[in-house]
């Protein structure tokens, strides 16, 4: 993939790794981790490259069949405006390795990935997060897309403003940096923070809200939010977890994009 000149000016990219970690390496694999992107990644954001990394753990996600292939672990970096991810993946990519050498680990996949058209907001604070994996059937994903922005944009926005979620990043995969083939071919990566105690409040939003919700749907053709979600069913595949934050790589806890 080629970035020109103006389209590193105007758009703002992401480097996304996932990793297949066994639960009794973790330990060692984030030591591994820490030792070796640290201080690399840190001058990378003094110098103005890089605005966020967010490391994600979660259960073994599997897929189906006979390969029967799993991951458990996703690394997010933000890039700042204007930087290409294959020059910031070329300085990384060291340290990337050096932690697999030392670590049982498996790098599965490194994707460039660009923020979808819809509100995104980062952690203010500890948070769990549900991972989504969005694999959009060809056939529809021009009409999944823009429910993505016509109907759950204004939705995310609204739980965020009433306290109901305390982040959402959406990012749209655009290419491959390395990829061993063997994972589903995600196009959509979902990440959205909340915390348990939070669970009475999403439900009052979705209650007190729900009118506006369903106006939202019917503005695009459809009876209702149910409907809408409903639609999906044939639109994509979901593959989610719920993941614990590891919060020594938030370096900017409260930026809003």
């Amino acid at each position: 993939m080629h970035f020109d000149k103006e389209q590193k000016t105007k758009e703002r990219f992401a480097i996304g790794i996932t990793w297949c970690i066994e639960r009794n390496n973790r330990k060692q694999f984030r030591k591994a981790l820490r030792n070796q992107l640290t201080s690399h990644l840190d001058s990378l954001q003094k110098e103005m490259k890089v605005k966020v990394i967010l490391s994600l753990m979660h259960k073994r996600l599997q897929t189906e069949g006979a390969d029967n292939i799993s991951w458990t672990d996703y690394l997010l970096i933000l890039l700042t405006p204007g930087m290409d991810p294959k020059e910031i993946w070329s300085l990384i990519k060291t340290d990337i390795q050096a932690v697999v050498k030392e670590t049982p680990t498996n790098v599965l996949r490194v994707e460039i990935l660009r923020p979808q058209n819809m509100p995104m907001f980062l952690p203010r604070t500890r948070l769990r997060h549900i991972i989504e994996y969005v694999v959009s059937n060809p056939k529809t994903k021009e009409d999944y897309y823009n429910d993505q922005h016509m109907f759950s944009g204004p939705i995310i926005q609204r739980f965020f403003e009433e306290g109901a979620v305390g982040s959402f990043i959406g990012l749209e995969r655009i290419d491959y940096l390395e990829d061993n083939t063997s994972l589903p071919r995600w196009d959509v990566i979902h990440i959205t923070g909340f915390k348990w105690a939070w669970l009475g409040r999403i439900i009052w939003v979705l209650w007190r809200r729900k009118k506006y919700f369903h106006d939202i749907a019917r503005k695009q053709g459809y009876k209702s939010a149910w409907d809408v979600l409903r639609s999906w069913d044939v639109k994509r595949t979901k593959f989610l977890r719920v993941a614990t934050q590891d919060f020594e790589w938030q370096v900017e806890p409260k930026l809003k994009l």
